[in-house]
């Protein structure tokens, strides 16, 4: 196995592994020691075996081991991503900021309307940029499935206030 290969998979994965970790286990301490076993097990991994789908297998196995860390502590615990963190971090103007802090508060709100499924889904989609059929690997279910909640998850955030108006 190449270690090129290895440290290209690292750069492009090991964020949003974690974002997805930490809103599966909630700690963020415990977020990091999954991808890291995560990624332990694909040096064990022959290459030629995985980098076809490399992205479902990293979101599937890390999900598994989530899981796995759940049956264990019996406590898993699904939470939106530190949005807020994120944007003000990336932001120098205080009047952005606010800005910034207060629609991701608007759509945290807004997430919490939605199932556990609908926001993984969501999660997956537009925070951690899967396509339909990672996601349904990831989550060992039919790309239609997700199609259909994602559809139905849309659906109910458009009932709801929008963004702008939440963040009056």
């Amino acid at each position: 196995m190449s270690l090129t290969w290895i440290d290209d998979v690292l750069n492009r994965y090991e964020t949003p592994l974690l974002r997805f970790a930490t809103r599966l286990c909630g700690c963020p301490q415990r977020a990091a020691d999954l991808v890291q076993d995560v990624f332990c097990t694909l040096c064990r991994q022959q290459q030629e075996k995985v980098q076809d789908h490399i992205a479902e297998w990293l979101f599937t196995t890390l999900r598994h081991r989530a899981i796995d860390s759940h049956r264990k502590e019996q406590r898993m615990t699904l939470v939106a991503p530190d949005i807020q963190a994120e944007t003000t971090a990336q932001t120098e103007d205080p009047a952005a900021a606010v800005e910034s802090v207060e629609t991701a508060q608007a759509l945290s709100a807004a997430l919490t309307r939605l199932s556990e499924r609908q926001q993984e889904i969501v999660q997956l989609k537009f925070h951690d940029g899967l396509r339909y059929k990672e996601i349904a690997e990831v989550l060992g279910i039919s790309t239609g499935t997700v199609a259909k909640t994602m559809h139905e998850a849309l659906a109910r955030l458009r009932e709801g206030p929008s963004l702008k108006e939440a963040t009056r």
